[in-house]
């Protein structure tokens, strides 16, 4: 491939191997869509000393792994126009960035909806505080749940690593088609075994829980969850309409992954590396 790879050490000590550029001939390049290791430099860099344990894809919903949304606390008021944009990120702020000020005139016909990895899972009582503070039309709104794998909403375990990632995904999205549109929650795994977002890509497509041998024991989750608590019932396969609009706001910011790593996620006859 004409390749040169190397070994880059973080400051924290771990290590990536990667390379800058790498070739094919062109009679291989319409058979193969990446190479792995290639050009990404998209590892996270780990603060905890000694050795790294990688958890599994099917974790992914489990507090402290992957990238997880971060807080400094309380703040000292609140802000509801642009005058702290480069502080506070609010509703405001969304709509202004991405000039999205929607008012919905078909919601009947749109549809949308988000994904979410048990044991995390929204609390109502945050969506309302949210709702009371920077989106009035919310109030008294909720996500329509859609249970994956036995997913649910579970409130056995409140604090920010279990309520973070939910929250705010379900605040801003709603916030955003505001509350004239139902959004669907796409609420994915059960308590015990937890689930993948190939555990999610299956559920909305049928043709995907069996694409090159279908999923991976290892890293997603195992349905009927055999497990004390586990969910009995079969792996959802195309059970699932999907929404027209769907955000799973886990792994990777899509301007870190090339084309077609994006392809992957979204394209029903591939399956995702995770």
């Amino acid at each position: 491939m004409n390749t040169e790879y190397n070994v880059y050490t973080h400051i924290s000590g771990k290590e990536h191997v990667a390379c800058e550029v790498y070739h094919l001939p062109e009679h291989v390049q319409p058979h193969v869509d990446f190479v792995i290791p290639f050009v990404h430099f998209d590892a996270k860099a780990n603060s905890r000393s000694g050795g790294e344990t990688i958890s599994p894809a099917r974790d992914i919903g489990q507090p402290g792994v992957g990238i997880n949304p971060k807080t400094t606390g309380t703040i000292s008021g609140i802000i509801g126009e642009l005058e702290q944009y480069d502080e506070y990120i609010t509703p405001i702020c969304f709509r202004t960035l991405y000039a999205l000020f929607y008012e919905p005139v078909a919601t009947d016909r749109n549809s949308f909806g988000v994904g979410e990895y048990t044991p995390q899972a929204y609390l109502q009582s945050d969506l309302q505080m949210f709702a009371q503070n920077y989106s009035t039309d919310l109030i008294g709104k909720e996500p329509y749940l859609v249970s994956i794998d036995g997913g649910y909403a579970q409130t056995t375990y409140e604090d920010f690593g279990y309520n973070g990632e939910s929250d705010l995904d379900l605040q801003y999205g709603i916030s955003l088609v505001t509350g004239e549109q139902t959004v669907s929650l796409y609420q994915t795994g059960d308590m015990v075994e937890g689930a993948s977002f190939n555990n999610f890509l299956d559920a909305i497509d049928g043709s995907y829980c069996s694409f090159e041998g279908g999923g991976d024991p290892n890293e997603d989750g195992v349905y009927p969850d055999t497990q004390p608590g586990g969910y009995a019932g079969p792996l959802a396969c195309g059970t699932v309409k999907p929404a027209y609009v769907i955000s799973t706001s886990y792994g990777y910011n899509e301007a870190d992954l090339i084309p077609v790593l994006r392809r992957a996620a979204v394209a029903p006859s591939t399956r995702s590396s995770d």
